[in-house]
């Protein structure tokens, strides 16, 4: 994979003509295919007219298809937890994928919006399927949901009798590998998550659902734990997408959860080994917040200062930044980069590795080379 492959793929997710200069179109396939971008690169290529080789397309389209179908599968889950939390009265909240593929980001506690302004009513009749996503272009591999601490065995109870066990998924024995209760409880007490929820269903377009509890915004079971109890009690409702509703975070605390999730990936020795720190579909998401404008800037910035969030924020965006080269004037997100900038300074970022003695390292190099190379941890350095 090289520089120029990977201009012409950010080019035709930023909606700019690519220029007349064709890639290697196994090197793009198969990179759109492992950062998951394959429905949103082809629909951007139709919406500009990029013309495509006929099998790249065809082969883009089937991919849509299929993910299409597993999102209105995993919808429908996404809106049953929600219902069966709800009548629990346990606060939640979902996240990712399962807001931004059926939700307009726009109409944030809508019922709540129409009561007080009646003229809401019609304006949201008319934009009600205007989700952050078109369907099938933002891939999911679980349902995520953030929680209280104090919540996690009433959430616990409502999944189990849902059917889902905890444990992963076995594709050689295509079933699910139940975990042990000690491994269970030892994930919960050193980790901001649980152990994966999982259901088998045994449809072709989806086998099983998986569930991932977070009660952390951190790698640590405590980490920000005012800023959680925050998300929390502000949580409300997206309907106007999903027909039963589903509870999410307003605009700026979902890019604050964004940013700080992404963060915690870059952060991470497993994650890097793991290629999870620079998955270029998580950094689009944050591309696409700041481009449209669906979190206000001031409420940002005041999330940021009441939460001493500047040194996550600011690695991020420098990453985002990095790939991306259009915000359309939001260089919203560049004028919030220097706004922290002088605000807090540069920090030194280090990869930490807390599973062995909290070793750190160093990057030797930049974040497009990172990004091309299939193995990045070859770029990291030790620090003694």
């Amino acid at each position: 994979m090289t520089k120029r492959d990977l201009r012409y793929i950010r080019d035709v997710l930023q909606k700019k003509p690519p220029g007349q200069n064709m890639p290697d179109w196994y090197s793009v396939l198969g990179f759109i295919e492992l950062h998951k971008l394959c429905g949103v690169f082809l629909n951007n290529a139709n919406e500009i007219k990029t013309v495509l080789p006929q099998a790249v397309e065809k082969r883009l389209q089937s991919i849509l298809r299929l993910q299409i179908a597993r999102n209105g599968a995993m919808k429908k889950w996404a809106e049953d937890i929600s219902e069966e939390l709800k009548y629990e009265k346990i606060p939640h909240a979902f996240l990712k994928g399962s807001i931004l593929s059926n939700c307009n980001l726009r109409y944030f506690d809508a019922a709540r919006q129409c009561a007080m302004l009646p003229h809401a009513l019609l304006r949201l009749a008319m934009e009600r399927n205007q989700t952050f996503y078109s369907p099938g272009e933002r891939v999911s591999n679980d349902v995520d949901i953030l929680a209280l601490p104090s919540d996690i065995s009433r959430i616990d109870k409502v999944l189990k009798e849902m059917g889902f066990v905890q444990g992963y998924w076995s594709a050689e024995a295509d079933d699910v590998v139940v975990l042990s209760r000690s491994e269970i409880l030892s994930r919960r007490m050193n980790r901001g998550e649980t152990a994966p929820y999982i259901k088998k269903l045994g449809s072709p377009e989806l086998p099983f659902i998986e569930v991932d509890v977070n009660f952390s915004l951190d790698y640590l079971p405590a980490g920000n734990r005012d800023l959680l109890s925050e998300m929390i009690a502000s949580a409300g409702k997206y309907e106007p997408a999903l027909g039963k509703g589903i509870y999410s975070l307003r605009p700026e605390l979902f890019l604050t959860h964004l940013v700080l999730h992404q963060y915690k990936e870059m952060r991470l020795y497993s994650m890097v080994l793991r290629r999870k720190d620079l998955e270029l579909y998580k950094l689009y998401d944050i591309f696409i917040f700041f481009k449209y404008r669906y979190a206000d800037i001031n409420a940002l910035k005041e999330i940021i200062a009441a939460h001493s969030l500047q040194k996550e924020v600011a690695v991020v965006l420098s990453a985002v930044l990095a790939v991306f080269d259009d915000l359309s004037d939001a260089s919203h997100a560049a004028k919030l980069l220097e706004h922290i900038a002088a605000e807090k300074g540069d920090e030194a970022f280090n990869v930490l590795d807390p599973e062995n003695k909290n070793k750190a390292y160093a990057w030797k190099t930049d974040v497009l080379t990172r990004l091309i190379r299939y193995s990045p941890a070859r770029y990291l350095e030790e620090i003694k």
